[in-house]
């Protein structure tokens, strides 16, 4: 169990934002709790880098018929990260 993590998650979609955000961290947080990405359907390429940066990705599992619809992945990522505290950030953020 992790003491600390943030925690996003995007789609191919929101690739771009996701290494803004990613970037952000990095630049202006330099010690920043370690950084999990939840995959709602990433490209092969993003899913490279994030592995080449040692960022850990975990795939969100079609849990229910809607999981995609209404932003019920959300509260599914809340339930499955494994940390005593953690900071959502929607990957469309920049840390300034």
């Amino acid at each position: 169990m992790l003491n600390r993590a943030i925690i996003t998650a995007a789609s191919a979609a929101y690739t771009r934002q996701l290494f803004a955000l990613l970037g952000s961290l990095n630049a202006n947080w330099p010690t920043h709790p370690p950084i999990i990405v939840y995959d709602l359907g990433l490209a092969d390429d993003a899913l490279e880098k994030l592995g080449s940066r040692q960022i850990e990705v975990r795939k969100v599992p079609e849990f229910c018929p809607h999981w995609r619809k209404h932003f019920t992945w959300k509260i599914w990522c809340w339930n499955d990260i494994d940390a005593d505290a953690f900071l959502w950030m929607d990957a469309g953020m920049a840390v300034l």
